[in-house]
């Protein structure tokens, strides 16, 4: 089976000589659940260099850096064509979770007025070889790649919502009743976000322009006694009136 790698967009130091894949079967360093089974970061570190031009390498280190370091090394002393370098780090139970809020994809802030918060954590593999002055190359070959670590986190037990107003003194002097309800408040891939709603006029000459229904984000960050607040829709539908119209036309 074909070991999958990491993108190249991953990697923040690359080397067309040098890379990392993830074990057999799997598309991620994280193995287990964080904070509720024993987890580890676990991989495997390749070389590969021409029969006729091999590496001499004194030493191989693999290390997991960010909030905490942790590293492997071998010392080798040998010429090297192609290797395979199996690793494995256990992960603290504590550990917190990757985390980028109000910076993109490079670690770079969105705005100059927001304030950052920033976990990350990067595989690193360094070789120590020989240094060569006339290709100006150092005695250490680096490469560095993202690794994405997540804390196993239960689906609180999920609750009905409702919101209804039905033929009482508000629904009556509106001119209208309706009844909206979700039968959980909790949702990720097995509990899609299903809104139910049921109208009913109380006025004959009533007009509807639109119904709106959205899923709105917050986000509120504190930093140095300071509190930056965002809000937007990432999910809206419209009913319009016409459409209200056609389908009580259908019924």
């Amino acid at each position: 089976m074909t070991l999958l790698k990491p993108s190249k967009s991953s990697y923040t130091k690359a080397s067309r000589k040098m890379w990392f894949t993830y074990l057999t079967g799997s598309n991620k360093f994280q193995h287990g659940l964080l904070g509720l089974t024993d987890s580890y970061i676990a991989g495997n570190l390749f070389l590969e260099f021409p029969e006729p031009k091999p590496l001499k390498v004194k030493q191989i280190e693999v290390l997991i850096t960010g909030t905490e370091n942790n590293e492997l090394k071998e010392e080798l002393f040998k010429d090297i064509t192609k290797i395979n370098y199996p690793f494995q780090f256990p992960l603290p139970n504590d550990l917190p979770s990757t985390m980028d809020l109000g910076v993109n994809s490079y670690g770079i802030p969105q705005s100059m007025d927001m304030k950052t918060c920033r976990i990350y954590y990067k595989v690193q593999a360094r070789i120590i070889r020989n240094s060569n002055f006339l290709k100006f190359q150092s005695s250490q070959k680096k490469i560095k790649c993202k690794c994405l670590i997540t804390r196993y986190s239960p689906m609180p037990r999920p609750e009905t919502v409702r919101w209804t107003e039905w033929d009482n003194s508000k629904a009556l002097k509106c001119g209208l009743s309706y009844d909206i309800s979700m039968d959980y408040n909790t949702f990720g891939p097995n509990n899609p976000i299903i809104v139910k709603l049921i109208i009913k006029f109380l006025k004959i000459n009533l007009n509807i322009r639109e119904i709106f229904i959205g899923l709105k984000e917050y986000h509120q960050l504190k930093a140095l006694g300071n509190t930056k607040i965002s809000e937007r829709y990432i999910q809206e539908r419209i009913i319009y009136g016409n459409q209200i119209q056609v389908i009580l036309n259908n019924v």
